[in-house]
């Protein structure tokens, strides 16, 4: 049903680092040779720390991060579907016994939040308060996460902790991030797309590149992103500020076709071009930017 990409931890990031000079920049599975056979698969990224990457259309990843302590087992984003769900559910029960017991909803949209029906009946819900709106809880119990920048939340999984952080709106005005201080990695969301040109329908860009340096300014090892793939520590804060630079490129781009938009508003995305989603995204980034006047 899923691939474990790595058996042994020891090994782990000696394996990343290397993939990390043979593979492509991309967010294509193709171009890192893969196929969609190789997929969902669960990805070792610390002690009891797991991304979960699963393939969704057009044909990229969703992420999501498993964290398992001696009380049970976080889950940081979840996937689109039941079916979807139940399979990252699969894919927890082959690493651990422990139940599920706390979901963190990183971001609002459907792609991570369309399965929370299939998590167990009392999975304690984290979530943005401005981001209550959007979520059919279904009778679970919700619980509000941090409200203003700088604010931290920590769940205790028994033998250790997890820090909820609001960085800032981003993506969308909700956006939570989950650090694992004993691992020193952070796990993104849709704040940080690998690869993946920025969608902006729902986002703030410029309070997007802030929140992106606060993020970078907390000095993990590794940057788990919300869609695109799981690279090495080094590569990882390399692309979290190709991420923030492609915003800064995407807000230059829209002013300075601020005068022809939109009827003469022709973007030349340069590199951005060759990122995933660029051509359904980059009108609607014009078409977010222009209305914010940013």
């Amino acid at each position: 049903m899923f691939r474990l990409l790595t058996l042994c931890l020891a090994a782990m990031f000696v394996s990343l680092a290397f993939s990390a000079q043979a593979q492509v920049r991309t967010a294509f599975p193709a171009g890192r040779g893969l196929s969609v056979a190789d997929f969902p698969r669960l990805v070792p990224i610390g002690k009891g720390v797991y991304a979960y990457e699963a393939l969704r259309a057009p044909g990229f990843t969703t992420v999501s991060m498993i964290v398992v302590g001696a009380e049970g087992v976080l889950v940081a984003d979840g996937q689109e579907s039941l079916e979807a769900t139940r399979a990252l559910l699969a894919a927890i029960a082959t690493v651990t016994d422990k139940p599920v017991r706390w979901m963190v909803v990183g971001s609002v949209h459907e792609d991570h939040t369309g399965g929370m029906e299939a998590l167990p009946a009392d999975t304690v819900l984290v979530v943005h308060p401005d981001g209550l709106s959007q979520i059919e809880s279904g009778g679970r119990k919700v619980e509000k996460g941090p409200r203003a920048i700088g604010d931290v939340k920590s769940l205790d999984l028994g033998d250790r902790t997890v820090d909820i952080l609001f960085l800032g709106r981003a993506h969308t005005a909700s956006d939570l991030v989950v650090r694992v201080p004993d691992q020193k990695l952070v796990f993104m969301s849709e704040v940080f797309m690998n690869r993946v040109f920025p969608p902006m329908r729902s986002a703030f860009p410029k309070e997007w590149q802030d929140a992106l340096q606060r993020a970078l300014d907390l000095k993990a090892d590794l940057y788990v992103p919300g869609h695109g793939f799981v690279d090495g520590p080094e590569r990882s804060r390399e692309e979290m500020r190709a991420f923030r630079t492609a915003i800064t490129y995407i807000r230059s781009e829209a002013r300075r076709l601020h005068d022809k938009w939109p009827d003469k508003a022709v973007a030349d995305w340069g590199e951005y071009a060759s990122w995933m989603l660029a051509d359904s995204q980059g009108p609607i980034a014009l078409q977010r930017l222009s209305t914010l006047g940013e």
